[in-house]
């Protein structure tokens, strides 16, 4: 591998710290790259843009400590695929504090990469400076933090997030797989050009905007899944040109303005909370509630309710066909006329405002279904 020791040419450069002591410094072209791999553990990384088209890093050892050859991280090129990875874990540094120990890496690397970039940490942390683009972008944080700002890919996108934390500025690409389990995930807002993935466990996840389908295919090809399980979700506006799957558990979701071809939208025991909903689709609902806000149909709307409760409003005047499909003893309440539950006419449907008229059926256990007038 074509390696120098040559100070890094970059728009800007990082100050080594007091108290640190640069061990380490290695360039090499990009050239003949196709991946570039930055599996990192325990230290803590910062990322500059270069001025040309190598990869140049410098490892800072903390000057209290005597680092051993096998413990400073490493460079190797193979196949077209180019590793920045961590030294060997040395058992002493878990009995002291990171300022006894905890080394340095400052990494320069050009801001679009004609390669795939995979970039992670383990219990240390990492920070872009600059935004970056790549062929895919993978970027997984274990136990320690992890911050970008815009992220561009040209194809998909990953980033995943365990117990630790994890911001980015706005995420760019064609499919997006974005996964938080029981730590912090904020994204600025995510725009997948064909399909997105975006789940939370335990944990918290926050989103600004999230659009899903903006190329010329077919709306049938676009997809976009939004779940919960019982932590914390928040997001702005979703906009989806085709499918639209939105679930929680257990725990709270709160999101913006969405708006969907179709969409399927759902909760067992925890809250969901939306500005407003457009498109066609159905809303279920088992113990817990959902607010769905403003209703905008485009189509076909069906509310299906447990034990729980479902609420929206529907602008005056839009054009309804309303049908109470199944009222056990539960209840619905609608701003217009609707037949009661034991009358002969209580599977007929009931029109109003004007036309075109969207069909709208409701059916409720023992919960209950609000429609207001908005």
């Amino acid at each position: 591998m074509p390696v120098s020791s040559q100070a890094p040419t970059a728009t800007q450069q990082a100050q080594i710290p007091a108290g640190y002591t640069a061990l380490r410094t290695e360039s090499v072209s990009l050239e003949a790259v196709k991946e570039l791999q930055l599996p990192l553990s325990y230290e803590d990384v910062t990322i500059y843009p270069s001025a040309d088209n190598t990869l140049t890093y410098i490892f800072c050892g903390n000057n209290s400590w005597n680092y051993a050859e096998n413990e400073i991280a490493t460079l190797s090129l193979k196949d077209g695929t180019l590793i920045l990875e961590s030294g060997v874990w040395n058992k002493a540094w878990s009995r002291l504090t990171y300022r006894k120990w905890q080394p340095k890496i400052f990494i320069y690397l050009p801001a679009d990469l004609s390669a795939d970039l995979s970039a992670s940490i383990g219990s240390g942390s990492m920070k872009s400076t600059m935004a970056v683009t790549a062929d895919t972008v993978a970027l997984d944080t274990a136990s320690g933090s992890m911050t970008f700002s815009d992220v561009n890919s040209r194809s998909g996108l990953v980033v995943s997030n365990g117990s630790g934390s994890t911001k980015t500025g706005s995420l760019t690409c064609t499919k997006a797989e974005l996964d938080n389990s029981s730590g912090s995930l904020r994204m600025n807002a995510v725009n997948a050009s064909m399909n997105g993935i975006i789940s939370n466990g335990s944990g918290s996840l926050t989103a600004g905007n999230i659009t899903v389908g903006t190329t010329a295919a077919a709306a049938s090809d676009y997809q976009c899944i939004i779940s919960n399980a019982s932590g914390h979700m928040e997001t702005g506006d979703v906009t989806v040109s085709g499918s639209l799957n939105l679930s929680t558990a257990s725990g709270p979701a709160a999101l913006g303005q969405v708006s969907a071809a179709a969409y399927t939208v759902s909760t067992a025991s925890g809250s969901l909370k939306l500005t407003g909903l457009s498109g066609n689709g159905s809303l279920s609902c088992a113990s817990g509630s959902i607010k769905a806000g403003t209703l905008i149909p485009t189509g076909p709307v069906s509310m299906d309710n447990g034990s729980g409760s479902i609420r929206a409003s529907i602008q005056e005047n839009t054009g309804l066909e309303f049908y109470a499909a199944h009222i056990g003893p539960g209840s619905i309440n609608a701003f217009f006329p609707i037949p009661d539950k034991k009358s002969a006419s209580a599977q007929s449907p009931v029109q109003y405002g004007n036309a075109p008229y969207y069909q709208i059926t409701a059916s409720t256990q023992t919960g209950s279904i609000t429609l207001n007038k908005k």
